[in-house]
C-alpha cells in the first residue's frame, strides 16, 4: 500500500496575548520545516502553503 502525503495551507492572525493588538512582521514557521516560513503582514495575517 502506498502512503500519500497530503499538503495543506495554514494561516491566521498573530496577536499580542495581553493587548490583543495584531503583530506585524512576525516570523511564523513550521517546526522541522525551515523552508516553510513567512512573516505576518501589517494586519498580523499570515499564510503558509504546502504544509505536509
Amino acid at each position: 500500500m502506498k502512503t500519500e502525503v497530503v499538503k495543506v495551507s495554514v494561516g491566521g492572525i498573530v496577536r499580542d496575548r495581553s493587548t490583543q493588538q495584531v503583530l506585524k512582521n512576525v516570523l511564523v514557521s513550521i517546526i522541522g520545516h525551515d523552508q516553510l516560513s513567512t512573516k505576518t503582514n501589517d494586519e498580523g495575517k499570515f499564510s503558509i502553503v504546502g504544509v505536509p
